[in-house]
């Protein structure tokens, strides 16, 4: 892990560097480019029946 990045990331933000819980969406990119777009537009979809923003 690149220490610098991780310290600039904690003293910004007061979080640690690389945990999931920092994330709203984590994909694994091996299913496809295709996929993966299909994807992220069907849970757009879903937030936003929901009446969530985007």
């Amino acid at each position: 892990m690149d220490h610098r990045r991780s310290d600039n990331y904690r003293y910004y933000t007061r979080r640690i560097w690389g945990r999931a819980q920092n994330y709203d969406l984590t994909v694994n990119t091996e299913i496809g480019t295709e996929a993966v777009q299909n994807m992220i537009r069907e849970l757009l979809e879903i937030k936003k029946e929901a009446g969530s923003p985007a």
